[in-house]
This record gives structure tokens, sequence and C-alpha cells, in this order.
């Protein structure tokens, strides 16, 4: 646990002590006074829809020693707990998390792109975790806050950290990259993700590529060398750092062959050394070329990274294929539902081909959002490209994704085309006419929580998971 002396804190956030003293120890910094610990200091962040510094009081109540603020608080009675003021308290929990990051020599590897971040984050981790003590980021724990807290929680006991770095916004991951100060960079791609507010996918490059600032000779950069983007990138400034590229059409350090993809695992060569893993799709492939990469820099066999990838799983939410038994019912299931963009919208559909259904093949769609602009013409480009793929039904879920049912339906290539207004109305449609040898895919942007969908479906009576 991270601790802190209160003359650091005031010192690391260049802020002003209103209350306490500066000999005061603290262990432990908490955002959340609900899952606040005995003796850790709490910073009272601000949000659209919370204000931390109306718990100040809980926190003390429940054990803290000090709180970080934005504005004057109520001076407590307990004379003891420090109280400290500052500009921004995202930004004082930013500069605590970088100058704990700072106490530790070990190197930490961070993924960004625009796909794939949480699914390459656990391969890393599960071909790392067997040799060395690591530190991951939980969850999706991939921003400014997920990330500070992350750090915080590095102790003498590891030895390398993994972490997942999300920006949507111009400037944010140069605040990641003061934080984090990682040694490794690992890219998995380029695409059109958050162009609401980084415009085009060259800014979503550029904005990706501000990790890379101060890497020299010493570091080393892993990118997907079948990215356009990246590839143009990084052969032009690739005197600069060491780099390792992976991919499958384009030539690479981990080179992916002889690719073999069915609906319960992807089989591919590198380099004399067959791979074999549960899950479904050509994008992971490139994820676990992307580990391999990463594994290599360790210092890790192919051979053993081989034989430790055969029992890894997909993270929540990404391409989990459920086989479902309901009432006598046998149906496959896809919950793709974290998150959802052009190019992972593509690969979600290319996968949902491999799986060869008896009964319906039905797709599930909820928007792409983010995407500014562009908006119109990215579900204009899904719907040409569900139109020479073979779907039953599809249900459709958002503003954007009614058009693309508009389209779709005049083309004739689908045989039922719905749209639905509420979550709870897609669940009971699917209620009454599920059947066995059917299969589903759910896909859809994070906001639009087409995991309720899924959970519609999983929390019926007398359903399993076989």
């Amino acid at each position: 646990m991270a601790e802190f002396k209160a003359r650091e804190i005031l010192r690391v956030t260049e802020g002003k002590l209103l209350q306490g003293n500066l000999e005061t120890t603290f262990q432990g910094v908490s955002t959340d006074s609900r899952s606040l610990k005995p003796g850790s200091i709490f910073i009272a962040l601000k949000g659209e829809n919370f204000d931390g510094h109306h718990f100040v009081s809980e926190a003390l109540a429940k054990g803290a020693k000090g709180a970080i603020v934005e504005r004057p608080v109520r001076r407590e009675e307990n004379s003891h707990f420090c109280i400290f003021q500052v500009t921004s308290s995202l930004s004082a929990l930013r500069k605590i998390a970088a100058y704990h990051r700072q106490r530790f020599s070990l190197p930490i590897v961070a993924i960004t792109g625009s796909n794939g971040k949480t699914t390459l984050k656990e391969l890393v981790y599960h071909l790392l975790s067997p040799c060395f003590t690591v530190l991951k980021t939980p969850y999706n724990y991939n921003n400014e806050i997920g990330l500070a807290l992350t750090l915080l929680e590095l102790n003498p006991v590891h030895q390398v950290a993994v972490l997942e770095l999300g920006i949507n916004h111009v400037g944010e991951m140069e605040r990641l990259r003061e934080m984090v100060k990682p040694e490794i960079a690992v890219f998995t791609n380029i695409g059109k993700t958050h162009l609401e507010f980084l415009e085009n996918p060259w800014g979503v490059l550029k904005e990706k590529i501000a990790l890379l600032r101060h890497f020299n000779k010493k570091n080393t950069a892993v990118f997907n060398s079948d990215d356009p983007l990246l590839r143009k990138w990084f052969l032009r400034e690739r005197r600069k750092f060491s780099l390792i590229s992976f991919g499958i059409e384009e030539e690479a350090d981990f080179r992916g062959r002889s690719l073999i993809l069915s609906d319960k695992e992807i089989r591919f060569r590198v380099k004399a050394v067959d791979f074999a893993l549960p899950l479904v799709g050509r994008h992971n492939v490139y994820n676990v070329l992307a580990a391999i990469s990463t594994g290599s820099i360790f210092g890790i066999s192919l051979k053993e990274m081989a034989l430790s990838l055969k029992d890894f799983h997909p993270p929540r939410m990404r391409m989990n294929v459920l086989r479902i038994n309901q009432e006598g019912k046998k149906f496959i299931l896809i919950d793709d539902t974290y998150n959802a963009n052009p190019q992972s919208v593509i690969s979600a559909l290319e996968s949902f081909s491999y799986f060869k259904a008896s009964g319906k093949k039905v797709l599930i769609l909820g928007d792409m959002l983010e995407l500014g602009s562009w908006a119109q013409a990215c579900h204009e480009e899904i719907a040409l490209f569900l139109r020479e793929k073979k779907i039953d039904i599809l249900l459709t879920f958002g503003k954007y994704t009614q058009e693309i049912g508009k389209i779709v339906i005049s083309s004739g290539k689908i045989r039922e085309v719905r749209h639905f207004t509420t979550h709870a109305e897609i669940i009971e449609f699917l209620k009454e006419n599920i059947d066995t040898g059917d299969v589903l895919l759910v896909k859809g942007s994070r906001l639009m929580h087409m995991e309720k969908v899924v959970q519609g479906i999983l929390s019926e009576e007398r359903v399993s998971v076989i």
C-alpha cells in the first residue's frame, strides 16, 4: 500500500494545508468514501454526476486521516485530520500517482490502440505472470483516474507492470504518459474511434503516439505492421527507438502464418511454432501476436508462450461465446458488448461468419458512438458490409442503427429487420423467437449498454451455460 507523509502530499500537489500536521502519515489513497480504508487520504474528485466534496465528513468517520479538496470545506473538529486545498483534485491524484511510480525502477508495459487493448493486456499478463510478479490495470481502468489508482498499488514485490491506456480527447495521452513513464509501448491498431474529439484517424494516431515522447533506443515500441498508419509512421521514425513488429499480411518480426479460424479456436504458426487458443476471430490473432512480441522482450520462448496460451480465455464482454441451454433449447450467444467502433464491428461480423447455424443467425446491434460528423458515414459503411453477410434477423437499437436497418432491408438479403427503443423490448422479442440451433451476436458502444440484453437472456429461469 502506498504510504505518504503529509509534507510529501503538500510538496507534490503544490497545494495549501488548511488543517492538520505535516508529520501525519497516510496509508493508501482513496477516491471513493464507500471503499475507503482507515489511515488513507481521501481525494474529493468532482465529475458531471458526483462531487466528492460532499463526502469528506464520511471519509473522516470511516478512518481517513486527511482529504484533498478543490474548495474550502467545513473544518473538521478533529484537528489531526489533514485538509489540503489544491487547484484540481484530479491533477493532484495524477501527481501523487506519478510521484509514487518514480519510487520504482521496474519495466512498465503501456498498451494502447483503437481496439483490443483489454484482451491484449490480459494476454500479456497471462504470459508474464508465471515468471514475474505483475501489476496490471484491473477491469477497464484505462483512464486518468483508473491508471492513477492502479499505479498507487505498486509495491516492492512487483517486477513488471502491464497497463492499458485509453484516450478520447486531445492531450490525454500526454497526461497519462507523464504518470506512467513506460519503457515499452504496444500499439494494437489505429481506427475510427473517438472521432467526435480527435477528428479523423490521423488525429487518433497523433494522440496515441504522444505515448512515445522521450522514448529513445533504450525503449521498445511494438506495433502492428499490417496497420497502414502505424506502419508508415514507425518506418519513418524507426531510428529513434527499438522496434518490434507483428502482423499477418506484411513482413514482421512476429508474423502469423497458416491461419485456421473456426467458431471454437484460432490456430496459426510463428517461426515454426504452432499456437492454438480458444478464441474467435482474425482480430484475436493480432492480439496474440502483439502479446507474443511483448513476451519476447522478457526472454520468454515461443514454445513456452504456445504452451501457456492454450488455456487463455478472453475477458468479459469481448467475443465471449456462451453456449446456452434454456429448457431444452440449445443456442449460442456471443457477448461482444463492451464497446463498438467501425473496425471492431466489422471484426465481430467476420467472426460471426465462422459460426454455422442450423437455426437462425441473429444480430443485435446498438449504435457506435463518439464518431461526431463521421457517425452517419460509419454506420452506412456497416450497412454495406452487412449486405454481404448471411444474417437472418437484424435487431437495431439507437438512432444510427435504425438507418442501418433501412439500408439493409432494401437489399432484401436479411429476411427480418426490427428496430427497438428499449432493451426490454429486445429481450422480450428474443425470448419469444430464440430456438435450438440459433446463433446470436450482441454488439454496441459502451453507452448503449447492450450487455443488458445479454443479462436479460441469462437471467431467465432454467437457463444454463454449457
